[in-house]
């Protein structure tokens, strides 16, 4: 491998892994809320669902992004992904697809509660199998060559299912602070008080995740508890944990409305931060490297040429969406 193909390659690993964490934050927030309309009684579901007014469409549009470029950089490990997690991707799109059906139909049908439910239960899917895909990639697959050599249901295993439920929760929380910003009144409270559980569910997931890990994998065990490799994990951890409090303390100060959904944003990141850290160098754990896994050196150099001047278009469109359908909800919509 020549020289310069490992600075690429990081390049390309740092990238994509900031398009997973805009769509982790942004799709996160709206599958958060389809999973909450599932408890909310008949009465608030429409309100949930209204709140989100259109910018689920452009939410989902960073998976499509991060697919394509996740194929031209790493094309070697998007063969052995697809080859592995296979069924929970097909049960993901299958999610996702009911959810868009169930928000076009729900406007033009006669009972229109039956797409409000709809809409929920693919929300959750897509949540708990995309929770089973992190969980079945950090699990470790099995790769011969260049070519996945595991089963198919390598990935059903109860460390995915503790990661599945953690980022379920997590979704959750940043439905439920989305919902304090959009929403007054009682639909403010309610959302209010889903929040607080909501966190603490999914913090002791995301560490109980960590510590089985860390226990399993003696890659990790050398990362967390040896010099230099520790800094890449405890900064964040110890951010993480730290924006945690702040997250708690807003949502009991019950003045402040945005605060909650920034802090709950920084308590993702920072745990992402901290799962990148624990991973690096490693693209599949704990077998393909990101320079291993890297396309050619001129496929690279095109690619992030066309993503310079795509990537900036793309996040500008997304915040002007945003500025449009920024309006609050009322107290009462869609009673």
């Amino acid at each position: 491998m020549s020289a310069p193909q490992p600075l690429l390659a990081i390049l390309w690993f740092l990238l994509l892994g900031f398009i997973l964490l805009i769509y982790v934050v942004l799709d996160g927030f709206d599958l958060g809320v389809g999973i909450l309309s599932l408890f909310g009684g008949d009465r608030r579901r429409s309100s949930f669902i209204e709140s989100l007014g259109y910018t689920w469409h452009a939410n989902q549009t960073w998976l499509v992004v991060l697919g394509g470029l996740l194929f031209g950089a790493f094309p070697l490990a998007y063969g052995v992904i697809l080859s592995g997690l296979y069924i929970p991707l097909i049960a993901m799109l299958a999610g996702l697809i009911f959810r868009g059906v169930s928000l076009e139909f729900r406007t033009q049908a006669r009972n229109p509660a039956f797409w409000e439910w709809a809409f929920g239960l693919g929300s959750l899917t897509t949540s708990l199998t995309q929770g089973f895909i992190l969980g079945g990639l950090l699990s470790g697959l099995k790769v011969a060559g260049s070519s996945f050599a595991g089963s198919g249901w390598d990935w059903l295993n109860p460390f995915a299912a503790l990661v599945a439920v953690g980022l379920t929760l997590g979704y959750s929380l940043l439905g439920a602070t989305f919902m304090i910003i959009k929403n007054d009144g009682e639909m403010r409270s309610w959302s209010r008080r889903w929040a607080g559980p909501a966190a603490w569910a999914a913090l002791i997931a995301a560490l109980a995740a960590i510590v089985d890990a860390i226990c399993r994998h003696s890659f990790l065990w050398s990362r967390w508890f040896s010099w230099p490799g520790l800094l890449l994990t405890w900064p964040s951890l110890l951010c993480g944990l730290a924006t945690f409090v702040l997250l708690m303390r807003s949502l009991s100060a019950g003045r402040r409305y945005t605060a909650p959904f920034l802090y709950s944003l920084l308590f993702f990141g920072f745990f992402f931060l901290c799962l990148a850290g624990s991973l690096y160098p490693f693209l599949i754990p704990y077998q393909v490297t990101v320079g291993l896994a890297a396309a050619q050196r001129l496929i690279l150099k095109i690619m992030l040429a066309v993503t310079a001047v795509l990537l900036p278009l793309i996040l500008a469109y997304n915040a002007y969406q945003y500025r449009v359908f920024r309006t609050r909800g009322r107290e009462g919509l869609g009673k």
